[in-house]
Formats: C-alpha cells, structure tokens, sequence
C-alpha cells in the first residue's frame, strides 16, 4: 500500500517524492495517462528523452520544464500518455503544482482524443503532417493554457503561473489568428480552435483572462513611463 505523503514532505524531503508521484498517478484514475514518471536526476531524464523525447527540441528545454507530457507517436489513437516530472516541479507550491499538473492533463487529453476538425471529425496522427507545426504548437499550448487559467479562475489563484499562462495564451491566440492556412485540413481546425476560444472568453475563466491582460498592460505601461525604448514583445522561448 503507497504511504500517503503530503505535498510539503515531498517537497522538503526529496527521498518522499516517488512515494508521492506514486500516489498522485493512483489518485487521478486518468486513463488518460498510463503513469506520472519522476526523473529524480539527469540520468533518468536523458533517458527519458531519448526514449520519448521530441528530436526537435534541445535537451536544455527537457531540463528547464517542471512537466512534460510525451506521447505523440499514438496521437489521436486513444492511447494514454506519459507525463514526466522533473524535481523543479517541487519548488512550487501547492496551488502552482496543481496548475502546471493541470495544463499537462489537457495535453495528455488531446494527445489520447486527437482534436475536433469540426463535427465528428478529428485530427489525428495519420492527417498530422497537413497541419504546420508550428500551428499545431500554438493550438495545443492554447488549450492547455485556458485550462490552467480555467483551474486558476475556480480556486482564486492570481500566481507568477498564471500570468505566464495568460500572456502565453495571449501570443498563442495572436499566432493561429494570423497564420495563413495551407489547406482545407489546417482551415477546419483552426476555425474549430476559433470556435472554442470565442465560448472561453464568454466564460468566467475568459473575463478573468481579460481582466488579467489589461492588468498586466497598466502594469507593463506604469513601469515603462519615462523610457524611450519601445517594449519588447513577449517571448516564452
């Protein structure tokens, strides 16, 4: 029987965070995830990456994540996901645990479902080579991160997390809306993604999103005053 650890422990005492991880993979009962692996040292994560890992990213960008989620040979064929945690993930807390865990269960979720196309029609991985990546990216970030900040929005959370979420989804938005389309396959999703954007912000995640942005614009133009340089456009990279 897998000890109940609490999250402080786990995260003051590193020899409690696989009994931890244990536990949260029981708790969820997600079938759409197969199991949350902790990489509790470099090893293990150069492991993981050679094995799962996406060949168009560097290894720093596997270090630098709290979680990733890895599992885009079975895109779309109902199969569940891998979600890997590295050790940064403890020096969050609770509440900011629980939201990037969030955001990586939606994109265990579209990899298990594929996405709508519009009816009852999918993408998935046999049509994913239609779709330009960087599309695919910015479609998929976008969801997760409207999770996140859905998550945040119910329990009253207004984090560092949060606000990288919302600018994250603030540049996502901007990218499928003025990417050119380069087939009739790409059209269909991103007018489905249009679809879903325009319900999320009728939603009381959506005019908390709103909220946010216009903060973080008085906030950003407050500490520009006096300074001559333009300010420089958001990059998560």
């Amino acid at each position: 029987m897998t000890r109940c650890i609490l999250y402080t422990t786990a995260q003051a005492s590193p020899k409690y965070r696989q009994t931890y991880v244990r536990r949260l993979t029981k708790n969820l009962n997600e079938k759409r995830v197969r199991k949350i692996v902790y990489l509790c040292d470099d090893d293990l994560l150069g492991m993981a990456v050679m094995l799962f890992g996406d060949q168009n990213k560097p290894l720093s960008w596997y270090k630098e994540a709290a979680m990733f989620t890895q599992g885009m040979y079975d895109f779309g064929q109902r199969k569940p996901s891998l979600i890997f945690m590295n050790p940064s993930a403890f020096t969050y807390n609770r509440q900011d645990f629980s939201l990037i865990l969030a955001h990586e269960l939606q994109h265990a979720n579209d990899l298990y479902a594929g996405l709508s196309i519009g009816g009852r029609r999918r993408l998935t991985r046999t049509t994913l080579d239609s779709i330009q990546p960087q599309m695919f990216t910015a479609i998929l970030e976008s969801r997760a991160n409207m999770t996140l900040i859905a998550a945040a929005e119910r329990r009253g959370i207004d984090s560092d997390i949060v606000r990288e979420s919302t600018m994250r989804l603030s540049k996502s938005v901007y990218e499928t809306k003025n990417t050119t389309p380069v087939n009739n396959l790409e059209s269909s999703l991103i007018a489905e993604h249009h679809r879903l954007i325009e319900n999320f912000f009728t939603t009381p995640a959506g005019r908390f999103t709103l909220n946010l942005i216009e903060r973080l614009r008085q906030e950003c133009s407050t500490s520009m005053e006096g300074v001559s340089k333009p300010v420089p456009e958001y990059d998560d990279r």
